[in-house]
């Protein structure tokens, strides 16, 4: 066996199971191996972790390497670059295609020079390759050639630039760049203050989710595909071939299960915790740091944190990255308009309000289609493709057309749970669109516990402390709800009927669809409890900014706006704040035990 002296110091650090000495050990993989690590050997994390480390500061003391001039010389062939430059400048490429054929060019030279660079032992392709500094990108512009830069307005300047920063640059090619470099370090000074703001309104909605206890002892939980890396560490809320529910997961089950033709397996979630509050440590699962949160850990924050950072860090790769041409990423502001659900969704994808059968597709006068269900027009705007035919069959929330979802019409249509896992799984989408695939669903999932946890009453009389009208938390509705006529059905005869106790992710007071007991059916269910009565509430989804309004505690009101009104309505009605509540303002007003450990939910 052939092997080199680094990878045998770090194998004799590691289990013989995990030893090989043939993977690539830059930031990425050693991430993935340390975090194999504490989930197959826990107890032997920190030993491995500090020697290392140890190894590390000793390499690095002992044996230094160096930059040469050598490194900044071109690695890549740039003829391809050369004859679109030439296209464009003598009028043999249509300006329509500009944007598109660069932003190719920069994504294909981005890879290659890496690639090359490696090949050749260029070294700064090996600083970038190992993660420890810089990006694909940089290392591009560097040796290889920034290629083309955006205006302001993101729109291409059609000046191509052939030469690499090392080499040096034309003056039209300085000029190029400068509109885009300006943008980069204004895209920073406005993103960053964007993205903290960002920060604090999670935090309002998340503050409480705190892990309270080790166990909630649920049997529901959330549908995940058996090949998502994501799910190492979390917690099997049902069964699976030879492992239990209850069991971790880890990439050996992972691998059984795969060889046993599972596509699945049902996750223990934020989004079903059924602890009576907070979050317990069996349903939130490891922390990135590879182990279970402790009791009274902040988990909350923790996801506010991981979500709202990769912008800021997105606005400093515009800085770095002087406003090169790419193509369009997500960026912040769609993900705020998932969260802030306004009346006029930018784009907006058009969804089903009924069940029947596309009747009809008609083109609309002012552009756009008007999509006929049992003879109920949905409009979809110009732009959007339709994702529909006629005969196709459609449910309440179905969508009809291209565009982006908003997630208030997926919960207002198909319930809470439903509205739970649609906005969670969109996150996620928008995050990898944008480059940030990297932020842990987990942190999605525990937004989305708290964004979508809202009903309207509908009927009081069914309730203790609420009146018709009234938007309260579904947890907190829930306690006091108990269907009445439940019976036990077959899946086949449950459709259109309500559902009565929560089952994987779907919630008390669903309306059950083909497709929802389609998803039950193949979970393994057979018999389900259900009620032909609806639930005295309607799901609706809060924005982000307005849901401290909706909070029980006073003192947490107050982090929304009308503070005048809220606190003479507090005093009117005799509220009181539990300062050893979940949440930290009350300890902090009064000036009692802040701080300390009053874990006692």
């Amino acid at each position: 066996m052939e092997t080199t002296a680094g990878q045998a110091m770090v194998n004799s650090f590691l289990p013989v199971g995990l030893r090989d000495y043939k993977r690539s050990l830059n930031k990425k993989n050693m991430t993935s191996l340390l975090g194999e690590v504490a989930s197959k050997h826990p107890g032997q994390y920190k030993t491995i972790v500090m020697k290392m480390k140890g190894m590390a500061q000793k390499v690095a003391y002992a044996d230094t390497s160096s930059i040469t001039l050598d490194d900044f010389a071109p690695v890549t062939d740039r003829t391809e670059l050369f004859k679109a430059s030439d296209d464009l400048m003598n009028g043999k490429m249509n300006i329509a295609k500009v944007n598109k054929v660069f932003a190719n060019l920069q994504e294909k030279y981005t890879k290659q020079t890496l690639k090359d660079g490696l090949r050749k032992g260029n070294s700064l392709a090996q600083i970038v390759y190992s993660g420890s500094r810089g990006k694909p990108s940089q290392l591009n512009s560097t040796i290889t050639s920034p290629i083309m830069f955006s205006d302001v307005k993101g729109a291409p300047v059609q000046v191509p630039i052939l030469h690499s920063l090392a080499e040096g640059l034309e003056p039209a090619e300085y000029w190029a760049m400068a509109p885009g470099t300006r943008k980069g370090v204004i895209s920073t000074k406005f993103s960053t203050p964007i993205s903290g703001f960002f920060n604090k309104q999670l935090g309002y909605v998340t503050s409480e989710i705190i892990v309270t206890t080790d166990d909630c002892h649920t049997t529901n939980g959330v549908k995940v595909p058996i090949d998502d890396q994501e799910n190492l560490g979390r917690t099997l809320a049902m069964g699976s071939g030879r492992y239990k529910a209850g069991t971790t997961v880890d990439t050996r089950m992972l691998s059984d299960l795969k060889k046993a033709k599972k596509k699945f397996i049902i996750l223990r979630s934020p989004e079903t915790c059924a602890a009576s509050s907070g979050i317990c440590q069996k349903c939130y699962g490891f922390n990135e740091r590879g182990t279970v949160p402790v009791i009274g850990h902040a988990s909350g924050l923790n996801s506010s944190a991981a979500l709202s950072e990769p912008f800021t860090q997105g606005a400093l790769d515009v800085k770095h990255s002087g406003g090169l041409l790419a193509k369009k990423k997500v960026g912040i502001e769609l993900v705020q308009q998932m969260l802030k659900v306004p009346k006029t969704f930018a784009g907006g994808a058009t969804v089903s309000e009924h069940e029947g059968t596309v009747d009809k597709i008609d083109k609309a006068p002012q552009g756009g289609f008007y999509v006929s269900i049992k003879g109920k027009q949905h409009y979809v705007s110009p732009g959007l493709g339709l994702k529909v035919k006629v005969g196709d069959d459609v449910e309440p929330g179905s969508i009809l057309s291209d565009g982006v979802v908003n997630p208030a019409d997926i919960t207002r249509l198909r319930g809470i749970g439903e509205g739970k896992r649609f906005l969670s799984n969109g996150l996620k989408q928008a995050y990898i669109e944008d480059g940030k695939g990297n932020v842990n669903k987990i942190h999605m999932e525990s937004l989305a516990s708290k964004m979508v946890d809202h009903v309207k009453i509908t009927d009081h009389t069914q309730f203790n402390d609420f009146v018709t009208g009234d938007i309260v938390s579904f947890s907190k509705a829930q306690k006091e709800y108990a269907p009445k006529g439940v019976q036990t059905l077959d899946l086949p005869l449950a459709k259109n009927k309500f559902l009565a106790k929560p089952l994987q992710h779907y919630t008390v007071g669903t309306k059950l669809t083909k497709s929802m007991l389609a998803d039950l059916k193949e979970t393994g269910y057979n018999k389900i409890d259900v009620t032909d009565q609806e639930p005295p509430f309607t799901p609706v989804m809060i924005r982000l900014d307005d849901i401290p309004e909706y909070k029980d505690n006073w003192v947490e009101r107050l982090y929304s706006i009308h503070l005048k009104s809220k606190i003479m309505g507090a005093a009117h009605k005799g509220e009181k704040a539990d300062i050893h509540g979940l949440h930290y303002s009350p300890a902090a007003l009064y000036g009692r035990d802040f701080g300390k450990n009053k874990i006692g939910y």
